[in-house]
């Protein structure tokens, strides 16, 4: 009697005649067969898993959801599991198929005729005689994940997936780009900060070679009731974000770097009212979701 196993189609069946030919055709929920020369063949339902849809395991390198490598006469390891898998049971374990140098099968294990079982990530297939040159293919009947079983029935929830995440987007501006700034001028550049969190401001100066003063100070504000941003009443946030209570005559690098939230933030500019009109101020921005 011959041991027909149909790991693909998750499959066995034993013929009992030599000699015999058939055909199978594995349904979604049946198996239909067809005996020519009247043969018994005896075909049921097999835990083997269907390959298209579980996780297999192959020699490390090769096309597979994870590696299997030998160990000793009846165990192999298995490594480099699936994301989402923290480890395999023996239950999770169908099929272990043997495998020698020249590629043909040396033998193929089947739970439904011997035994696995787990420690840790060393599957023990009773009965086994492996050999260390020997690769193998490990076929399991865990799933794995698709567009079609986003549905985690442990959690009761749909898994969703996010392309091209807004938390991982940048946004540049240009706040300010002045040059010859009149005297005794006070200005702004306003930022609308809202569902943002962090940020990082570069202001260029032309340093203390103009007649004038320049100081630099940033604030925010929170009012979020419809009012424009240039109405909104803002507070001075330079020394309690950056340390400093102001830049003056200098370039400035201002940075956020944790987490915080505001409707606007706007940079303030003051140049001294020293006559001679010839401040620079330009202010680049960077901020992230």
């Amino acid at each position: 009697m011959t041991r027909v196993i149909y790991p693909s189609y998750g499959l066995s069946g034993n013929t009992k005649n030599n000699g015999i030919s058939g055909t199978t055709n594995a349904g979604k929920n049946g198996l239909d067969v067809n005996i020519i020369g009247g043969a018994d063949l005896d075909v049921e339902l097999s835990s083997a898993s269907n390959s298209s849809i579980s996780y297999i395991g192959k020699a490390s390198g090769t096309n597979a959801d994870f590696a299997v490598a030998y160990t000793a006469a009846a165990t192999i390891t298995l490594s480099s599991l699936p994301t989402g898998v923290t480890a395999f049971t023996a239950d999770d374990i169908t099929t272990v198929v043997q495998i020698a140098t020249d590629g043909s099968v040396t033998a193929t294990y089947s739970r439904d005729d011997v035994a696995f079982t787990m420690a840790g990530n060393v599957l023990t297939v009773t009965g086994a005689a492996f050999v260390a040159t020997d690769t193998f293919i490990v076929y399991t009947n865990v799933a794995r994940p698709t567009a079609g079983n986003a549905y985690d029935s442990t959690t009761d929830s749909v898994k969703t997936s996010e392309i091209d995440p807004l938390d991982q987007k940048f946004e540049s501006d240009t706040l300010l780009a002045l040059t010859n700034i009149a005297t005794n001028t006070t200005g702004y550049g306003y930022l609308d900060f809202n569902g943002y969190t962090k940020l990082t401001l570069q202001g260029e100066t032309s340093g203390t070679t103009p007649t004038d003063v320049l100081t630099v100070t940033i604030e925010g504000t929170t009012q979020d009731d419809g009012t424009a941003q240039a109405s909104c009443t803002y507070q001075d946030i330079t020394n309690a974000l950056f340390g400093v209570a102001s830049w003056v005559d200098t370039d400035f690098m201002a940075i956020i770097d944790t987490s915080i939230a505001f409707k606007y933030i706007r940079v303030k500019y003051v140049t001294s009212n020293g006559g001679g009109n010839d401040a620079d101020l330009t202010v680049y921005s960077k901020r992230i979701f």
